[in-house]
């Protein structure tokens, strides 16, 4: 099985660990610069090895850099010579595997964006590699989800929005829609739940239209029907504003690290 490292002990290494749990118990050697936050960790994944120094990591095949950009950046040359022969998973979205190739000076180089479901093994994650990096070596990737391998770093721009992003922009709209209707107490919100959750799994397991789902329950002249007219008028606007803003964050964290 793969020997695996993670350099970082945020909330992306919390939920990779612990969908790791759920389909291995090998060792695996984890560098954080928080000691308090690396022990925390081990109570997700009991055969969790911390180690003092991030050169330790070098004896890992794969190695998940799960720490901000400017510090995936400023990488010790020390531990970059250490590490040249394994690969490097990165999960930041304003670096490409070409700046990293160029800039770090090794050959072994992945860009996942994933989405928190990884932790659940229903993770989606995009990715993009380096020819020097076999399929063999990530092919366990698979087991914590779906990877779909994107062709451009523009794919990536574009995609993350509905993938890596979405869990929490979901989660945003559908608290504001309990809000708003009127949920009152835990057995509502279940209902509220359980009625989005097997919507969603009839589209996706009909891979029936979302039209097809409007028309069989706004009735002409219904209740349904008068609500969709609200959200016509004013979702798009929404959806709009906010693909736009994102764009531009993209681009500003680009620029910000290009200049530095």
């Amino acid at each position: 099985m793969t020997k695996v490292a993670i350099f970082g002990t945020g909330h992306l290494a919390k939920t990779l660990l612990k969908g790791l749990n759920l389909i291995r118990n090998e060792p695996i050697l984890l560098y954080g610069r928080s000691s308090f936050k690396a022990n925390q960790l081990k109570q997700v994944y009991q055969n969790l090895i911390l180690v003092k120094d991030a050169i330790e990591l070098a004896k890992a095949e794969v190695i998940f850099l799960l720490i901000p950009a400017n510090a995936i950046l400023t990488l010790e040359p020390s531990f970059l010579q250490e590490v040249k022969h394994s690969v490097l998973i990165f999960c930041a979205n304003s670096l490409t595997v070409e700046d990293l190739q160029q800039r770090l000076g090794v050959e072994k180089i992945v860009k996942l964006l994933p989405n928190i479901h990884w932790q659940y093994l229903k993770g989606v994650m995009l990715l993009r590699s380096s020819v020097a990096v076999s399929e063999k070596e990530i092919a366990f990737l698979s087991n914590l989800g779906k990877v779909h391998k994107v062709a451009s770093e523009q794919d990536f721009d574009h995609m993350t929005l509905f993938t890596s992003c979405l869990p929490g922009l979901i989660a945003e709209m559908l608290k504001t829609m309990s809000e708003n209707v009127g949920i009152l107490n835990q057995q509502q919100k279940e209902l509220f739940l359980l009625t989005v959750l097997t919507t969603v799994e009839s589209i996706y397991n009909s891979n029936q239209d979302f039209d097809q789902i409007i028309e069989e329950v706004a009735n002409k002249g219904g209740l349904t029907e008068v609500g969709i007219k609200v959200l016509n008028k004013y979702l798009p606007l929404v959806f709009q504003e906010m693909v736009q803003k994102m764009n531009i964050k993209i681009l500003d964290r680009k620029e910000s690290l290009a200049k530095g």
